[in-house]
């Protein structure tokens, strides 16, 4: 361990300015240098660093300290790994060394399972040397042999256990492997390889530590032409980006980040110097993403593929980023180019130079889009060009930018700007149903913000797999709307072509075409969005539960069922650990919790 003294003087060496200049844009103001906040979207400069002091004030956050301190803040690293980091990106030697002791638990606990990604990954490179076809498959993609090992390419052979008992001969567990899902367990008890006859990518998170791999099928007849990792103990695939390296260095010094769809499309970027391209791991772009990518930058250019699933894919994350006030601007590929991968392939570098030059702020986009079908100088066109902008101006924070945009919209739509926000920013109201005498949410296509996120969601799910509506039946919703819609679906038995035969009214009809269009979007593995569902339903009972037994003897005991549920993520264990909390609350049972 080190002496206080030691990490004094290795501070006292750091250049604080030089360490958080590389993060944060600073402007010497007298003795002191002023920047942004890297914590927190501002417009108004409060973040304060001192070289005399030799320490940093974040103002809009209340976030302060030390060059260590900042460091291990801004790239969510342990104190040994900031010393460590650092000691060795600045050369600045420390004359003791941290034992392993001084690790965090959690961080050696997850070690193991770092280990055993990086082994697996070992022997996927050493395969795809010794497969024809893998390297055949690549080189047609543009993608050389160095270009293979500089990526870390690897190769699942199609035999089906190759990779378990290679790495049951390397002495690791059958059940880390079943966690980090390398394996899986078939009916009959039998192990067999999760990835079989793909290309594999590696995936690393935002400290370089391999979380999981992406496999792309050679056999054109696969289920699923790409397959991930499943979540575990260090993968959730809504809070990773593909292609995020030196923690997010080459977007900090470029100033902007390129969001790409897939993971050729990324590589090709990389292989041609774009290194601040990423990629949303072939999922729908979620909130998670934006943050972690608002932690570089608030520039962001989307180059999504050019077909109709990109343009949607495009909108949604484009709303998701506003949310986050990042500066976004939309790409566009010569006609008949699909995607950024298939740009590179005809032209180098210099050409995709002036495509991002060339690319348009989002909200001209969107403008360009709206409008394509409707004559806005019609008064029809003008009120579906207006309805179709809803959403966007819904997720705008900034009131400078509200007021911006809605100027350029009075300017082109001939409507005042009073007009135009009334319309656009007005709050939802409520409507009185007569027949039930109670408040009812007005339901629209473009604004869910009374419903309750995981209700929606859970809505989704149904809609798209009807099998859940007996798992979510008597659980306590919110909103009387939603759960009067789940009501008059299972009497249709969820048979959408029946809802002009039944209760259902129009505006309730709206909003079951709408959610059903995005769960056919969004869930892409059923079994992972049923699992976050059922989850987080079980979070909110169980928080229900702490709530009401705060002065209860059995407070403890709901608190350690609470940790429980945060460390299991098998939809088995979960199932398990619900059933008895349901049977503790019953009060049916008292001995299933001794083991707590």
């Amino acid at each position: 361990m080190y002496e206080e003294n030691e990490i004094q003087d290795f501070i006292n060496k750091l250049d604080i300015v030089q360490v958080i200049s590389e993060y944060v844009t600073l402007k010497k103001t007298g003795a002191n240098y002023k920047g942004l906040s890297p914590f927190k979207p501002e417009r108004t400069p409060s973040f304060t660093v001192s070289p005399t002091k030799n320490i940093f004030k974040d103002f809009s956050t209340g976030i302060g300290g030390n060059v260590i301190s900042f460091y291990m803040k801004i790239n969510d690293l342990s104190f040994p790994e900031a010393i460590q980091e650092l000691s060795a990106k600045y050369n600045v030697p420390m004359s003791g060394s941290f034992t392993k002791n001084s690790e965090s638990g959690q961080g050696r606990s997850l070690q193991k399972y770092y280990t055993v990604l990086g082994e697996a990954l070992s022997f996927y490179s050493e395969n795809i040397f010794k497969n024809k076809d893998a390297l055949e498959y690549l080189d047609k993609r543009g993608l050389n042999e160095n270009d293979v090992r500089g990526f870390k390419l690897g190769y699942a052979s199609s035999n089906w256990e190759d990779l378990y008992k290679y790495l049951i001969d390397k002495e690791y567990s059958e059940e880390d492997l079943l966690e980090l899902g390398l394996i899986k367990k078939s009916n009959n008890g039998n192990f067999f390889d999760t990835f079989r006859d793909r290309i594999i990518f590696p995936i690393y998170n935002k400290n370089q530590n391999i979380v999981g791999f992406g496999g792309r099928a050679l056999d054109g007849n696969s289920t699923a032409k790409y397959l991930n990792s499943q979540e575990s103990k260090v993968f959730n695939k809504s809070k990773e980006v593909y292609g995020l390296i030196n923690r997010g260095e080459k977007i900090r010094k470029k100033g902007f980040v390129v969001l790409m769809e897939g993971y050729m499309d990324v590589l090709s970027a990389h292989k041609n110097d774009f290194e601040n391209a990423v990629a949303s791991l072939g999922t729908a772009f979620t909130e998670d993403q934006a943050k972690l990518l608002r932690k570089y930058t608030n520039n962001i250019i989307i180059a999504y593929d050019s077909d109709e699933a990109g343009r949607n894919a495009l909108f949604r994350a484009a709303y998701i980023l506003k949310r986050q006030e990042f500066n976004i601007k939309c790409l566009f590929f010569p006609s008949g180019i699909k995607d950024p991968d298939e740009f590179f392939q005809t032209n180098d570098k210099k050409k995709f130079i002036e495509l991002l030059k060339e690319s348009k702020d989002i909200f001209e986009y969107l403008f360009s889009e709206f409008s394509k079908d409707v004559n806005i100088t019609s008064i029809e066109g003008k009120k579906i060009f207006i309805e179709r902008f809803k959403e966007f101006f819904s997720n705008l924070e900034n009131r400078i930018e509200i007021d911006i945009y809605l100027d350029k919209l009075s300017e082109e739509l001939g409507i005042s700007k009073k007009n135009l926000e009334e319309e656009l920013l007005k709050k939802d109201k409520f409507k009185t149903n007569t027949k039930k005498s109670v408040k009812k949410e007005e339901i629209t296509l473009k604004n869910k913000a009374n419903y309750d996120l995981l209700e929606i969601l859970t809505l989704k799910l149904i809609l798209k797999f009807p099998k859940y509506y007996s798992q979510f039946a008597n659980k306590e919703f919110k909103s009387f709307i939603l759960m009067e819609i789940l009501r008059k679906l299972k009497k249709i038995d969820f048979n959408t072509k029946m809802l002009d035969n039944s209760e259902i009214d129009e505006e309730e009809r709206k909003l079951i075409f709408k959610l059903s269009r995005e769960a056919d979007l969004e869930i892409e593995i059923e079994e992972d969005y049923y699992k976050t569902i059922f989850s987080d339903w079980f979070k909110r009972e169980l928080e229900k539960e702490i709530h009401q037994k705060k002065k209860n003897e059995n407070y403890l005991l709901m608190k350690q069922i609470e940790h429980e549920l945060k460390n299991i993520h098998n939809m088995k264990e979960i199932n398990q650990l619900y059933n008895k909390f349901k049977l503790y609350v019953r009060g049916e049972s008292d001995h299933v919790w001794e083991k707590y």
